[in-house]
């Protein structure tokens, strides 16, 4: 039998000085969907899997979780807590030495068809 020694750490809905979905607003299910899965997108740009983490588990995933408002999503990371290279992944990650989980990038903004300040002035 497969025994897996999964550890979890917790990213987030959005990058973290960025306004998002919050629970009970209206369109809150489509817009954080669209959110989360964006800024999954947005951090694999920046922190990819290596491939020294190939035959483990490492990677991010959207959860959902229950709230007593509604459903609340938000991104993680998964990874084998037994392997090295998934644990420095993880890690890295989380510490975010590139500054990429505080605002969103120039590709998720354009995703997501959000304008920049500057952008809505012009």
């Amino acid at each position: 039998m497969l025994k897996l020694n999964l550890d979890y750490l917790s990213i987030g809905p959005a990058p973290s000085e960025e306004q998002c979905a919050q629970v009970g607003d209206d369109e809150y299910s489509t817009r954080s969907r669209r959110e989360t899965a964006a800024y999954r997108r947005q951090i694999l740009r920046h922190y990819p899997v290596p491939a020294e983490c190939e035959d483990v588990l490492a990677g991010l995933r959207i959860c959902s979780n229950p709230h007593e408002f509604g459903v609340y999503r938000e991104v993680e990371i998964a990874y084998d807590a037994s392997s090295a290279a998934a644990c420095r992944w993880a890690h890295a990650v989380e510490a975010d030495p590139k500054g990429v989980l505080r605002r969103w990038d120039r590709d998720a903004i354009a995703e997501l068809g959000l304008r920049t300040p500057a952008e809505s002035l012009s």
